[in-house]
C-alpha cells in the first residue's frame, strides 16, 4: 500500500502538470494570436468569470457527489474544450470554449489538493517505521513539492510555445514583410501600446508567420492534455467524499446557502476589507502579465515567436521568488517582505511608462517579464500568508475569498485588455498597489496593537498576583 500511494502520486502530479503546462502555453497566446476584436482576451474574462459562480455553486456539490478523481478528470476535460475552440477562433466557438473551460479553472485547483491529500493519508497509515517527523511536516513537504512541479508548468509550456513558434519563423505563408521593416517603428510600443491606434493593424507582428505552426503548438498541448486525463481516469482510484451516503437535496441546498452566508460575512469583515485591494491586485497583475506584457511589450516589438521565452523566464522568476520570499519572512516577518516589493513594483511600473522601445533596447522586456514574475511570486505567497495570519480560527473562509477576489482580479483585468490604453492599465495598477500597501499597513497596525494589549493585560495581571503574594 505504501507503494501504491508513491505511484498513485506520481501520476497525480505528472497528469495535472501536463494539462497545466498546456493550458498555461495557450493562456499566454490569447492576447497575441487573437488580438482581432479582443477575442483572445474576451474569452479569458468570460472563463474566469464563470469561474466564480462555478467556484461557489457547483464545486462543493460535485466534490461530494462525484469524488476528488472525477472531479479532477471533468475539469481538465474542461481544458481540452478550451484547446480545441482555439483551433478555429471565432466567437461563436470560443466564447462556449470558454465557459466549458472554466470547469477546469473551478475544479482542478480544488480537486487535485483535496487527492493529493488523501493519498498522504493513505500513505501515512500504511508506514511500517515510525517517521522521525512530525505528520504535519511531511504533509506539508507532500504539498509544497505539489505546487512547486505545478507552478514549473509556466516554464514548461511556454518554453515549448517558443520552441515551435521560433522554429517556424520562417515559414512565411501569409506575409512577405521582413523583420527590419516590420519591427523598425516601435513609437507605439510598450506603455504607447493602444488597442484602438494603428499598430494592431499590423497583425504580422502578433500573428505567427503560419497557420501550420499554431496548429503544431495546440496540437501539443491537446496531446498533453489527453494523456493528462487518461492517466488520471485509468491510473488512479476513485476516491469518494467522506459526506457523500449523506449528500441529498437537501444537504445540498444547506451547503450552498452555508457556502452564500458564511462567504458573505467574510467578505464584508472589516480586517478582511483592508486586506481585499492585496488580493485583487494580484489577480489583476496576472492578467496584465497574460496580456498587456505579452501583446504590448514582447510581441510589438520582437515578435510573438518570443512570447513563450518571456514568459518562461516569467515563470522561471516566479518559483525562485516565492522560495526567496519564503525564507526572507522566516528570517525577518512579512512586513519587510511586502513593503519591498510594492516599492519593487512601483518602480517596475514607472520604468515601463518611462521605456522607449527601440531596436536597440527592445530585448529589456525580458527584464520586464522577470520583474512580473518576481512580483507574481511574492504577492501570491504573502497573500495566503496573510490569510493564515489574520484569519487564524477561520482559515478555509479566508484562504477562499483570497481566490474570489483574485479570480475577480483576473476577469477585471482580462476584461479591459483592449477596451483601455496600455498607460491607462498601468496607472490603475499603481492606484491599486497603493491602495494594497495603505489597506495591509493599517491592518497589520491593528494586529500589533491588539497583540501588544494582550501582552500587556498578561503583564499587568501577572504584576498584580506578583504584589499579592508579596504582600
Amino acid at each position: 500500500m505504501l507503494q501504491k500511494s508513491k505511484t498513485y502520486y506520481y501520476i497525480l502530479v505528472i497528469g495535472t502538470l501536463m494539462n497545466i503546462t498546456a493550458y498555461v502555453g495557450i493562456l499566454n497566446l490569447q492576447s497575441s494570436i487573437n488580438i482581432e476584436e479582443n477575442l483572445g482576451t474576451i474569452s479569458a474574462s468570460v472563463m474566469y468569470l464563470v469561474a466564480v459562480f462555478i467556484c461557489i455553486f457547483v464545486a462543493p456539490l460535485l466534490l461530494l457527489r462525484a469524488g476528488a478523481k472525477w472531479s479532477l478528470v471533468v475539469g481538465e476535460t474542461g481544458f481540452i474544450a478550451y484547446s480545441i475552440a482555439n483551433f478555429y477562433p471565432r466567437f461563436y466557438t470560443l466564447i462556449p470554449g470558454a465557459i466549458i473551460g472554466s470547469l477546469g479553472e473551478a475544479l482542478v485547483w480544488a480537486a487535485s489538493p483535496l487527492y493529493l491529500s488523501h493519498l498522504f493519508r493513505e500513505f501515512w497509515t500504511s508506514q511500517t517505521e515510525e517517521s522521525n517527523e512530525p505528520m504535519d511536516n511531511v504533509k506539508n513537504k507532500w504539498f509544497g513539492q505539489f505546487y512547486s512541479v505545478l507552478k514549473s508548468g509556466q516554464i514548461w509550456g511556454n518554453l515549448l510555445s517558443y520552441a515551435i513558434l521560433y522554429g517556424g519563423r520562417n515559414l512565411n505563408v501569409h506575409n512577405v514583410t521582413s523583420d527590419a521593416v516590420l519591427y523598425a517603428n516601435m513609437s507605439s510600443c510598450g506603455a504607447q501600446f493602444c488597442s484602438k491606434a494603428e499598430n494592431t493593424a499590423t497583425v504580422e507582428k502578433y500573428v505567427p508567420a503560419s497557420k501550420v505552426s499554431i496548429y503544431l503548438i495546440f496540437t501539443f498541448y491537446l496531446c498533453l492534455q489527453f494523456i493528462s486525463v487518461l492517466m488520471h481516469s485509468f491510473g488512479l482510484p476513485s476516491v469518494d467524499s467522506l459526506n457523500k451516503g449523506s449528500c441529498n437535496f437537501s444537504s445540498m441546498r444547506a451547503i450552498i446557502w452555508n457556502t452564500l452566508k458564511d462567504t458573505f460575512y467574510q467578505i464584508f469583515y472589516w480586517k478582511q476589507i483592508l486586506l481585499t485591494p492585496s488580493y485583487f491586485y494580484y489577480g489583476y497583475l496576472i492578467s496584465y502579465s497574460f496580456t498587456e506584457f505579452t501583446k504590448a511589450f514582447v510581441s510589438c516589438t520582437i515578435g510573438v515567436q518570443h512570447v513563450g521565452l518571456a514568459m518562461a523566464l516569467y515563470g522561471l522568476a516566479n518559483v525562485l521568488a516565492a522560495l526567496v520570499g519564503a525564507w526572507i519572512s522566516h528570517r525577518f516577518g512579512l512586513a519587510p517582505l511586502l513593503c519591498f516589493i510594492c516599492l519593487f513594483d512601483l518602480g517596475n511600473y514607472v520604468a515601463q511608462i518611462l521605456w522607449l522601445p527601440t531596436m536597440e533596447s527592445r530585448y529589456v522586456v525580458y527584464v520586464f517579464g522577470a520583474m512580473l514574475g518576481t512580483s507574481d511570486g511574492i504577492w501570491q505567497f504573502t497573500n495566503i500568508a496573510n490569510a493564515a495570519l489574520f484569519f487564524r480560527e477561520n482559515e478555509e473562509l479566508a484562504f477562499g475569498t483570497v481566490q474570489l477576489w483574485c479570480v475577480l482580479g483576473m476577469f477585471t483585468g482580462f476584461l479591459l485588455s483592449g477596451v483601455v490604453c496600455v498607460s491607462t492599465r498601468i496607472y490603475s495598477m499603481i492606484g491599486i498597489l497603493v491602495l494594497a500597501g495603505t489597506g495591509y499597513c493599517i491592518a497589520e497596525i491593528f494586529r500589533r496593537n491588539h497583540s501588544s494589549s494582550s501582552h500587556s493585560e498578561i503583564e499587568t495581571i501577572l504584576n498584580h498576583n506578583s504584589v499579592s503574594i508579596i504582600k
